[in-house]
Parts: C-alpha cells; sequence; structure tokens
C-alpha cells in the first residue's frame, strides 16, 4: 500500500480508509492483504468520496454474503440513501414537493 501517497487517493481520504480497512481486517481475519490492496485500487478508480465508501462499508458489514468480495463495496457506490422515516430519497422528497406546489 505504499505506493499510494495524498495525491494518488482521488476524493478519498487516507485515514478514513485505512480506519475501516483496519475494522474490516478485525471482523474478516481471513482475507489477504492483496483483498485490501485491490480494494484501495477499485475505489480510486470508481472515485469514490469517503461517504460513499462508509456507505458501502456499513452496507457490506451489514448485510453481504460471507465472505465479503470487492464487488460488495463498489457495487453499492451510488445507492439512494434514505433521508426519512417514510422510506423517501432527497429527490423524491423533492418532486413531491414541486407537485404539490404546482397546483
Amino acid at each position: 500500500m505504499e505506493k499510494y501517497g495524498r495525491d494518488n487517493w482521488g476524493r478519498l481520504t487516507p485515514e478514513v480508509v485505512m480506519r475501516h480497512l483496519a475494522k474490516l481486517r478485525t471482523l474478516f481475519p481471513e482475507l489477504r492483504v492483496y483483498f485490501y490492496q485491490t480494494l484501495i485500487d477499485k475505489l480510486v478508480a470508481n472515485d469514490f468520496t469517503d461517504e460513499e465508501f462508509i456507505e458501502a462499508y456499513k452496507h457490506v458489514i451489514s448485510g453481504c454474503a460471507y465472505p465479503p468480495t470487492i464487488a460488495h463495496f463498489i457495487q453499492f457506490q451510488g445507492k439512494k440513501v434514505r433521508t426519512d422515516g417514510y422510506g423517501m430519497t432527497a429527490d423524491e422528497i423533492s418532486i413531491l414537493y414541486d407537485r404539490i406546489h404546482d397546483n
């Protein structure tokens, strides 16, 4: 992982990624070092943000098949996050608001 300098992390913060990978390693000690190296490569290549990575991490920890794969993280990018107790996204709320106020 030494090849990743601060300029090579894209929109990710190395400290955030490493903190979560350390937790992941504790939960899944059988995963090899190359898993983490490849995961970082794919996170950077897919232009993940810290927030997207953290959400993907939470998704993998709480509901993926065992053991996790890199695809479990990458496929979660861009999923809509629910913003209220009624199961609506911010976009859906905005559309509903516009419909109500257009009448």
